[in-house]
């Protein structure tokens, strides 16, 4: 017997209807009665959701990873983890300079380096004002303090125990 189009395809159609489950209108496709229906099994749609949903987060990962950076920075900087650093020009109209810091001749120089941050200008102006010392002296205070609350030493190493030079 030669198969042709139409014979194949009564063929697959009285297959289907004869697998098919009792009751449920035949599709007409010859995989409908070896593929089981979403609808009758949940953990096949969870399974085939989670896959979808893992591949295109997968595809995405470089965007969705820089919204979230994004995000942490923004919500760091509306809680007043960084603040913005000023310039040269703010700190000697605010008075931090002097002989030994000369910050004008970095700037007339074209330096781009930022300034103090305003934590630190803060820091500084405080202790110009309790200790009533000069700015070269607050400020080697201020460094003073930042080695002691990072356990750095004076001269410049970690008071470290543990640590090891050659």
């Amino acid at each position: 017997m030669l198969l042709t189009r139409d014979t194949a395809k009564e063929v697959v159609d009285n297959a289907a209807a004869e697998s098919s489950v009792p009751g449920a209108p035949s599709t007409g496709y010859w995989f409908s009665a070896y593929v089981p229906s979403l609808e009758s099994h949940p953990v096949l749609y969870f399974l085939l959701c989670a896959t979808t949903m893992f591949l295109i987060s997968f595809h995405l990962r470089h965007k969705i990873g820089a919204a979230i950076d994004r995000f942490r920075m923004r919500r760091r900087l509306a809680r007043g983890y960084y603040g913005p650093v000023g310039s040269f020009d703010e700190d000697i109209e605010d008075g931090l300079t002097s002989d030994a810091f000369d910050i004008e001749q970095n700037r007339d120089k074209g330096d781009t380096r930022k300034g103090l941050s305003l934590q630190a200008k803060r820091e500084i102006k405080r202790i110009m004002k309790t200790m009533k010392v000069s700015f070269d002296e607050a400020r080697l205070t201020y460094t003073r303090l930042q080695f002691d609350e990072n356990n750095v030493d004076e001269d410049g190493l970690p008071k470290d125990p543990k640590l090891v030079t050659f």
